[in-house]
C-alpha cells in the first residue's frame, strides 16, 4: 500500500517536473541572451522593456506576430503528428515551399470563382503539395529502407531550389524583372478579421487544426493506433494494426500541414511566390513542437513565443540597437536545452518512479 501511494506521489513529482522544463528553458535562454547583450553594450533590462511595449502597445506591430504564428503553427503540427506516428519529419520547410507553389499555380492560373470556393480550392492544392513531397520521403523509406531524416532534409534542399527555378524561368511575369510569380487571384486572398491589420483568417484556421489534430490524435479509435504504431511498432503490428497504412497516413497529414504553411502564408500576407519565400518556419516549427513535447495545445503557447521572438528581435534591433543574431541565440538556446531535458526527464522519471517506489 505504501509502495503504490509513494509510487503515485513520484508520478505527479514527475508530472510537475516535466511541465516547467520549458519554462525553465526559456528563463535561463533570456538569462543567457541578457548577458550576451549587455556585452554588446547594451541594458539587457531596456532591451527586453523596449520589446514588450513595442510590441504589446502597438497594434500593428502586435498583429505582426501572427504573421509568424500562423506557418509556425501548421510546421510544429506537421512535425508533432510524424513524431507521433514514428516518422521523424525534419522536412517541413520543403514541403511548405511545394505546397505553396502547388497553392500559386491555383491562387494565379485559375480565376472567376468565388471566394467561398476559391480560398478552400487553394488551400487544399497547398495540402496535396506537401503531402506530395513528404509522401516521396516516406516511399523511399518503405520501400528501400531509407532514413526519413536525410530523405526529408535533403528533399528540403531540393524543394527550395526547384521552386527558385521554376519562379525564375516559368512563372515570373515576361516584362518583369524581379524574380517573382505573378500576385495570386483576390478571391484567394484571406479576409482580415481586422481591418489594417496582418491579423487574417489563417489564424482560426490555425486554431481549428489544433483542434482537428487532437481529437484525431487523442480522441479517435485510429489516433490511438497512430500513437500505438508511433510508441512501439513490433507491439501494434502484433495487435493486428496495419502498419504501413497507418505510417502513410502520418506522413501524408504531416506533408500536407506544412503544405498549408506554405499556402496560408502566401493567401494571408505574401499573396505571390518569391524564392526567398520562408524565413525558415519550417525548422523553427521543430523547434515549436519539441517545446511544447508535440502536444497540440502547447504549440500554440510555443508558435506565439517563437513568433513573439521574430518579431521582438526586429524591434529591438530598431529601437536599441541588439543584433539579431543575439535573438537567433536564444531561440537556439531554447531549442538545445529542451532537447537535451529530455535525457534529464527520462533520467528523473527512472530514479523516482522505477527506482526506489
Amino acid at each position: 500500500m505504501f509502495d503504490i501511494r509513494s509510487s503515485i506521489i513520484n508520478q505527479k513529482k514527475y508530472k510537475v517536473f516535466y511541465a516547467i522544463i520549458p519554462f525553465l528553458a526559456l528563463f535561463i535562454a533570456l538569462f543567457i541572451g541578457g548577458v550576451l547583450i549587455f556585452f554588446a553594450g547594451i541594458n539587457p533590462w531596456k532591451a527586453y522593456n523596449y520589446m514588450l511595449q513595442s510590441i504589446f502597445g502597438n497594434i500593428r506591430l502586435f498583429s505582426e506576430v501572427f504573421t509568424h504564428f500562423v506557418p509556425l503553427v501548421f510546421c510544429a503540427l506537421s512535425f508533432a503528428v510524424a513524431y507521433k506516428g514514428g516518422f521523424f519529419n525534419v522536412g517541413g520547410e520543403g514541403q511548405l515551399y511545394f505546397g505553396a507553389l502547388t497553392a500559386t499555380l491555383a491562387g494565379v492560373y485559375i480565376q472567376g470563382l468565388p471566394a467561398f470556393i476559391h480560398i478552400p480550392l487553394v488551400l487544399l492544392t497547398g495540402f496535396i503539395g506537401g503531402a506530395f513531397w513528404c509522401w516521396i520521403a516516406g516511399i523511399l523509406k518503405i520501400k528501400l529502407g531509407a532514413d526519413e531524416i536525410l530523405n526529408t532534409i535533403m528533399l528540403s534542399y531540393l524543394a527550395i531550389l526547384l521552386i527558385n527555378f521554376v519562379v525564375m524561368y516559368f512563372l515570373k511575369p515576361a516584362n518583369s524583372y524581379i524574380s517573382q510569380s505573378e500576385k495570386i487571384a483576390k478571391s484567394a486572398y484571406f479576409p482580415k478579421l481586422i481591418p489594417h491589420t496582418q491579423i487574417n483568417l489563417g489564424v482560426i484556421l490555425s486554431l481549428l487544426t489544433v483542434i482537428i489534430i487532437y481529437y484525431f490524435l487523442y480522441r479517435s479509435p485510429y489516433g490511438y493506433q497512430i500513437r500505438a504504431i508511433g510508441e512501439n511498432s513490433d507491439a501494434a503490428n502484433y495487435a493486428g494494426m496495419n502498419i504501413l497504412k497507418g505510417t502513410m497516413t502520418v506522413i501524408i497529414i504531416s506533408g500536407g500541414l506544412a503544405g498549408l504553411a506554405g499556402a496560408s502564408m502566401l493567401m494571408g500576407t505574401q499573396y505571390r511566390l518569391t524564392p526567398a519565400f520562408s524565413p525558415g518556419y519550417g525548422f523553427e516549427g521543430i523547434g515549436a513542437a519539441v517545446m511544447a513535447r508535440n502536444n497540440p495545445w502547447g504549440i500554440i503557447l510555443t508558435a506565439f513565443l517563437f513568433a513573439l521572438l521574430r518579431v521582438g528581435a526586429g524591434a529591438m534591433q530598431r529601437g536599441v540597437g541588439v543584433p539579431l543574431p543575439i535573438s537567433w541565440t536564444i531561440e537556439g538556446i531554447i531549442m538545445i536545452l529542451i532537447t537535451g531535458s529530455e535525457y534529464l526527464s527520462n533520467k528523473f522519471s527512472t530514479n523516482l518512479i522505477g527506482g526506489r517506489a
